[in-house]
């Protein structure tokens, strides 16, 4: 048994493969997608963190409420300016800053799920721009959060609670002090699972969009492929959530600037665009990899304001190769 026959992908999935093969290779997919196609990603990306607009109000609104606490918090108590002298006020605040935490975190659970099903969205548009198929952006978007916002909730639910994991060991183990090894290796512990969800995220997601499959179906071929390119894989995790790394980049108030408006324009169409093409390439790996492609990308939007070109589902028809022999006109026909 290969280990193609291992992977749960019945002949009308593999089909849906056979017909929307490339010709390119998959970083000129991705060139031609990001740049020939720019504003296209970049009202995916937009449509996207229209999802995303709870999930930051409430996280402004949590670090509203931590920066609140920590001016009313009375640390001059235990120097007796204004406040009675309090022996466990470091104690206080670590126990305060935790139970602040852990709200915050409870609160973005679900949050965190309805901004991945906006997700659904933007992987069903950067598959069809993969297939040169003409789309247009805003419907193709909500069809697909239509169609697979289920598997994406789910995933995302597995993420957020990763998140809660690891705000639970940035503060627990101070509060109730365990010591800073453990709460080094409980960090470690928390952030490689949180690499493993991500990992299987990303397989899920690319079939959820593509594929007409169960999700415990996705979730089998999901792990199989996942442990099976272990390094490759995390190597194109790390690159899809690199684009989240722009909020963060250190410097002066312009070099941050740049970072978020590269991050407001790019940062989940980034992450779509690379899983999707990675995974398309490596199912094609897996399942066919002689087999010449049938659908070429194209790299220029139409004139009614949509995406795409040739349709893959109707190629055009080849050349007949086969040898005709020649009639020379000026002889007569023979009797």
């Amino acid at each position: 048994m290969t280990f193609a026959d291992k992977l749960h992908l019945d002949e009308a999935n593999q089909k849906i493969l056979r017909e929307n093969r490339q010709d390119v290779s998959g970083f000129a997919l991705f060139k031609n997608i990001v740049l020939t196609q720019f504003w296209a990603v970049v009202k995916v990306n937009w449509l996207v963190l229209i999802f995303c607009i709870p999930a930051v109000v409430v996280m402004f609104w949590g670090n509203w409420r931590s920066a609140a606490f920590d001016m009313t918090l009375p640390h001059s108590g235990n120097i007796g300016v204004g406040y009675p002298i309090i022996p466990n006020i470091n104690a206080m605040a670590l126990a305060q800053s935790f139970r602040l935490a852990m709200f915050n975190a409870a609160i973005m659970l679900p949050l965190i799920a309805l901004a991945a099903a906006g997700l659904a969205g933007a992987f069903n548009v950067i598959k069809y721009l993969c297939w040169g198929m003409k789309i247009k952006i805003a419907k193709t978007f909500f069809r697909g959060v239509k169609n697979s916002y289920a598997a994406f909730i789910w995933m995302g639910v597995i993420i957020s609670l990763c998140y809660l994991l690891i705000m639970f060991c940035w503060y627990a183990f101070d509060v109730y002090g365990l010591g800073l090894g453990l709460k080094v290796a409980a960090l470690i512990g928390a952030g490689v699972l949180s690499a493993v969800v991500l990992l299987i995220s990303m397989f899920v997601f690319v079939q959820a969009s593509m594929f007409n499959l169960s999700l415990f179906a996705m979730l089998k071929n999901a792990f199989r492929l996942g442990f099976k390119f272990l390094l490759q894989n995390i190597v194109i995790v790390a690159i899809g959530v690199l684009s989240f790394g722009l909020l963060f980049i250190p410097g002066n108030m312009i070099v941050q600037t740049i970072g978020f408006m590269l991050f407001f324009m790019l940062a989940f169409s980034w992450v779509a665009t690379v899983w999707t093409i990675y995974a398309h390439f490596l199912f094609d790996a897996v399942y066919d990899p002689d087999k010449k492609a049938e659908a070429h990308v194209v790299s220029s939007y139409s004139d009614d304001n949509s995406v795409g070109g040739n349709n893959p589902h109707n190629p055009p028809k080849k050349k007949s190769t086969q040898k005709v022999a020649y009639v020379n006109p000026k002889k007569g026909k023979k009797r």
